[in-house]
This record gives structure tokens, sequence and C-alpha cells, in this order.
């Protein structure tokens, strides 16, 4: 049974391994938990090998010291995942290492009570894995919901054993050694593994889960500007036309049009049509407000999303983006007059029967602003 479990830390460590060529995104974490399974493997064979030596320690310190710092990797791991490659409690994780590890090296140095080197060794494996427990749930149940809390599950279990572990020698410390032989200790071994296949396939999912997210993210963006594309837009829009429609909040919108956009690329090429796109995007992305949705919807055609917005507030913000336009002196192919833009803008009313009659106001708008070569036009019943 033993020997079960060190296999099964193998396979996940080389799992994670192969995960970490796979994914580039979240090497960082995954390094790290291949590097737990891989110390635990030995721990256990280690604790399993090497019989405590009569007068030693009860738990072969080498074994203890390995499990430690596996415990350490575990936590600097899901650190690094829940913060998205930022790890903000290292200093906590090197405390609580260096403190166990401590602990166990003064066993071997000054001898004392032997069964004092399984307690230690037990509370430090508790603190080890509740500490993330208090310090990492948050960030991860903010992204993930009550399924970022799963991961939390074997590290509870493991913190149980080890605090009752602790409780059962202290009663009686002749009983240390039993107690603490991993080889003969049948539920320690069954929650051991159990915790194990919990941990990695927890983390497992919640890779697997931002990757996936990552993806349909990539799928809403335009690959020339970076800025969401028509099905982005529309997802915003809908997303905002429905919290306006529910709490009666206002919503305003706008269609940008790049003017003589066919003699760009007549004058300069593709990749000068592209190149203005772009900086049109960029100028776009910069005067946005942080609650603004800004994207391509397509062609030389972009459009800006502004909940929670009203006419004279939207007009406000139109003015401040063809200003911003104007002022970033994006080039232009020779042959060509300085760059301008049509603007037209709508917000929303109860007469709108659907977010697409508001789009569509817009969009009557902006042609508008085109025919009659203004900066920017405003429907009239946003007015």
């Amino acid at each position: 049974m033993a020997q079960l479990l060190v296999s099964q830390f193998l396979v996940y460590g080389l799992a994670w391994l192969v995960g970490w060529v796979i994914v580039r995104e979240e090497r960082g974490p995954i390094a790290l938990w291949s590097a737990y399974c891989l110390l635990q493997a030995a721990g256990i064979w280690l604790m399993i090998s090497m019989a405590p030596v009569v007068g030693g320690p009860p738990i072969p310190v080498p074994a203890a010291m390995l499990m430690l710092l596996s415990y350490f990797c575990a936590n600097a791991g899901v650190d690094l995942f829940a913060h998205q490659g930022r790890m903000r409690w290292q200093g906590l994780w090197w405390v609580l290492l260096i403190a166990g590890e401590a602990v166990q090296l003064s066993t071997a140095l000054w001898p004392g009570p032997l069964h004092l080197q399984a307690v230690g060794y037990n509370v430090s494996v508790a603190s080890l894995v509740l500490a993330p427990m208090l310090v990492l749930r948050q960030p991860l149940r903010r992204e993930f919901g009550r399924w970022g809390l799963l991961p939390m599950v074997p590290g509870a279990l493991i913190c149980v054993l080890a605090l009752a572990r602790s409780g059962v020698i202290l009663a009686n410390p002749e009983a240390a050694l039993l107690t603490t032989r991993m080889a003969t200790n049948l539920p320690l071994l069954l929650a051991t593994l159990f915790a194990a296949g919990a941990f990695n396939v927890a983390f497992l999912s919640l890779v697997v889960g931002r990757l996936v997210r990552r993806m349909h993210g990539l799928l809403d963006l335009d690959a020339l500007t970076g800025l969401a594309n028509r099905g982005g837009l529309e997802k915003r829009l809908a997303a905002a036309w429905d919290n306006g429609t529910r709490h009666g909040v206002s919503l305003s919108v706008a269609f940008i049009d790049i003017n003589n956009f066919k003699q760009i690329n007549d004058a300069g090429g593709h990749e000068a049509g592209d190149r203005v796109i772009q900086g049109v995007a960029a100028a776009l992305q910069q005067s946005a407000r942080n609650t603004d949705h800004v994207g391509r919807w397509g062609g030389d055609e972009f459009m800006l999303v502004m909940p929670h917005t009203s006419p004279d507030e939207a007009a406000h913000a139109v003015k401040r983006l063809h200003a911003r336009l104007g002022e970033a002196g994006i080039p232009m192919p020779l042959g060509c007059p300085p760059l301008t833009v049509s603007i037209g803008l709508a917000t929303r009313q109860d007469t709108d029967a659907s977010v697409q009659a508001l789009v569509l106001r817009a969009d009557t708008a902006m042609y508008r602003s085109k025919k009659h070569l203004a900066a920017f036009a405003i429907a009239p019943e946003a007015v």
C-alpha cells in the first residue's frame, strides 16, 4: 500500500511535468506542484524505508524535512496560481518552512523527548496546510466561485489528521512510533492517498477551467486591434441592456467610422489601412473610461458602449474621444487628407424595443454625420 502511494505521487509529478511543457501560461504553479509531488514521493519512500534508529527521532529527519519542503512548494504554487503569476505570501511560506525544518534539525542535534519530534512535525504540517486555506481562499473563490474552495478540502483533511496524530502522541508518547510509521498505518495511508488525489485533480480542473475561460475571451477579441470584436461587443451590449432595463439606468452607444478609408487603402495598401485602424483603436482605448466597452464592429467601424451614461455625459465623452483622435497624430499615406471620423451617438429610450433598435439609431446618426461632414451627430431621440 505504501509503495502504491509513492507510485501515485511519482505519476502526479511526472504528469505535472508534461503539463509544464504544454501549458506555458501556468508554468510557475505547475513546476511547483510537480516539485511537491516528487518531494512527497521521496519523503514517503524515506519514511517507509528508513527504520527509526533506537534512541533517535520516530520520524527519519531527512524524510520529515523533504515532506515539509514539499508542502512549501505546494503553497507557493497555489499562491502563484491564485494571484495569476504573482506570489504575495512568499514570506509566510518561508517562515513556516524554516520553523518546521528547525524543529526537525533540533531533534537530531539536541536529543530530547523523542515523541516531541513527531508532534513538531505534525504541527508544522498542519501550519503549512492551514495557512493557504486562510489567506488564499478569497482570490480562488473570486475567480472560480464555490469551486475555488474545492482544493482546500484535502488540505483540511491533512490538517485534521496532523493535529489528531499530535493529540494521540501527546496522550500516549509510547505510541509515537506506531502512529507515525506510514508503512504500518493503514488509515494514514488511505487518507494521504485520498488527499493527494483530491489536491491534484482539483487544481488540474481549475487550470483547465482558467484556460477554457481565456480561450473564450480570445474568441471575443479582434486579432488586428486587440479590442473586442463584434461578438464580444454584442455580449457586452446585451449585458448592459439587461442591466439598464432591470435597474432603469441609462445606456449610450456611439458608432465611429473612419472617413475615406477606401482612399487610404488605395493610396497605401492594406498594410497602411491596418496601421490606421490600429492607431484609431489605440486612441479609442485611451479615451474610453474604465466602465466603457470599446471594440471593432467590423471593417473600419468601431463602437463605444457606455453603460450608466446620460445623453449629456455621452456627448461629452464623444467630444473627448474626437479630440483624442485629433491629438493622436495617426500617420496617413501620401495623397490622403488628415484622418477624420464620423461618429453617431444614441442613448437608450423607452421607445427602443430592443438593443438592436438602439444600435440602429446610433448607426443612422453616424451616417448622418458622414453625410453632413460633421464630427459627430446625435440621434434626435437621445437629446
